[in-house]
């Protein structure tokens, strides 16, 4: 999965938990929820252009050209 459709999927399932809790009422567990899931959004949105930064520069901290391995990969590929 690339790095945009993997953001467009998290925020999408972040904006659909918005609106259920939304709609259950203005119960403080359901106001929560639905708050936490909208940090979960922005954090999405902003995750996608700082990996979208290291994936650009990754290859420069490769051990060699026959050895595309560094942590900088390792992160992007936690995250995703």
């Amino acid at each position: 999965m690339d790095l945009r459709t993997m953001t467009q999927s998290l925020v999408t399932l972040a904006e659909d938990n918005i609106a259920f809790f939304s709609s259950q009422g203005p119960g403080e567990t359901a106001q929560r929820l639905s708050g936490v899931f909208a940090g979960v959004r922005e954090q999405a949105l902003g995750l996608e252009p700082a990996l979208g930064r290291l994936l650009g520069v990754a290859h420069l901290f490769d051990l060699d050209p026959e050895t595309p391995a560094n942590g900088y990969r390792s992160l992007v590929h936690i995250a995703r």
